[in-house]
């Protein structure tokens, strides 16, 4: 099954904050407001959601991997 996008949405409201507090454990407020916006549109933007078992551990693996790549 497909993670749809309403699914996003609502994993958004729901882990929105606490990914933006992991991420400013290596950064400022907006930077890790700016990794959240980032890991979303990377999420949204896969073309094979169907094969994410965990959306909320995969997203937050999106996040630290952007966080290390580009603030660290």
């Amino acid at each position: 099954m497909r993670l749809s996008n309403a699914a996003i949405e609502t994993l958004y409201r729901d882990e929105h904050k606490s990914l933006c507090r992991v991420t400013r454990r290596k950064m400022n407020h907006q930077d890790s407001e700016d990794v959240a916006q980032e890991a979303f549109l990377r999420l949204l933007e896969m073309e094979r959601r169907e094969t994410i078992a965990d959306p909320r551990s995969y997203l937050f693996r999106i996040g630290l991997n952007v966080t290390l790549r580009d603030w660290v």
